[in-house]
């Protein structure tokens, strides 16, 4: 999976909530893994879970740059 679509699936799964929200998760939080099991499967979340910590992280980037400009906005 590239970052690009992983990015999209968090900002869909974020896209109700507020940036604190956000902030407050991180991958290894419990809550964020159940957040993402709700809304992906079990067999989903396995899959990203293995992805390379630099697909995370550009991914969260996007994450982060959607609500800024969903802000600007």
């Amino acid at each position: 999976m590239k970052p690009e679509e992983l990015g999209n699936l968090l900002i869909n799964i974020f896209k109700n909530r507020p940036l604190k929200d956000v902030v407050a998760f991180s991958k290894d939080d419990a809550g964020f893994k159940k957040l993402l099991i709700e809304n992906l499967g079990e067999e989903k979340y396995r899959e990203i879970d293995r992805l390379d910590p630099l697909v995370w992280l550009d991914a969260i980037r996007m994450l982060y740059l959607h609500y800024v400009d969903k802000k600007k906005n």
